[in-house]
Formats: C-alpha cells, sequence, structure tokens
C-alpha cells in the first residue's frame, strides 16, 4: 500500500505542479467550510487550504468545479481529541500538550499506529478530491 501511495502522490505533485505559479492567491479557512451558496467565493483566490476531515466532499467538489485548487489541512504531528479518528491513536503515542493549543498533544510521529491514521488521513482527502495535502505540526518533516 506504501509503494502504491507514493505512486499517486508522485503523479498528483507532477500534475499539480502545471497549476501552481508562483503569486497565486491563498485563502486558508481551517475554523469553519466555504460557503458555495453565499455568490462568488471571496476573496477570489486560486488556491484554497481546507480542513481536510470537517469539509464535506461535496464542498470540495464545488470549490474544484469553479476552477480552484484545493489543498486539504490537517494536523499530523499532533493528537486532537475532537478529531473523529482520535480514539485510534494509543495513549503511548501521546506527547506533552502543546502550550499555544491545550486541547492538543504532541504525537511521536514514529508510531506505526500514528502512521497508520496519517496515512488513513491521506487516503481520505485523496478521495474526497484534494489536489494537495497540508500537513501540519511535523517539525522539519515527516517521513511516512
Amino acid at each position: 500500500m506504501q509503494f502504491t501511495l507514493l505512486l499517486a502522490c508522485a503523479y498528483a505533485s507532477r500534475a499539480l505542479a502545471a497549476n501552481f505559479t508562483l503569486g497565486q492567491k491563498f485563502q486558508i479557512i481551517l475554523n469553519s467550510i466555504p460557503d458555495l451558496a453565499a455568490g462568488p467565493l471571496t476573496p477570489n483566490a486560486v488556491v484554497f487550504d481546507v480542513d481536510a476531515i470537517d469539509t464535506p466532499i461535496e464542498t470540495i467538489a464545488g470549490l474544484k468545479a469553479a476552477g480552484r485548487i484545493v489543498v486539504c489541512y490537517f494536523s499530523a504531528g499532533t493528537y486532537e481529541e475532537w478529531r473523529v479518528d482520535a480514539p485510534k491513536f494509543q495513549a503511548l503515542d501521546l506527547g506533552k500538550a502543546l502550550p499555544e493549543w491545550p486541547d492538543e498533544k504532541w504525537l511521536r510521529t514514529s508510531s506505526p499506529s500514528v502512521r497508520t491514521v496519517m496515512t488513513n488521513r491521506i487516503i481520505a482527502a485523496s478521495q474526497k478530491g484534494c489536489d494537495a495535502i497540508d500537513p501540519d505540526n511535523t517539525g522539519t518533516r515527516i517521513v511516512f
């Protein structure tokens, strides 16, 4: 499965790179869902960065139908207790709380169970139609 995921990511990266250009406007919406029924998308950004887990597939499809590139955010390095997949993390994998986000805890990203959850998040983002992912809270890099 990892090899297939890497191939899919490599293919998507080449295709997506052709759509990104220097100076494109980004709209980052992580604490709500973009309202596509409210009229023209505001601001008129080319790239929308949305929550991978909370944003419905219909919203992602609507953004893409409007000609937008959709980047899907998720926290790849922290435990968020409100996420639907939170029970899948093992207690051994949870670290200290983040000072600025006390409801989040650092994750032991080398853990096989953490990597399984993150792999499933990447697959789900792909299945929703996300053009790219924005894995946050990983330090310098994360290896899957």
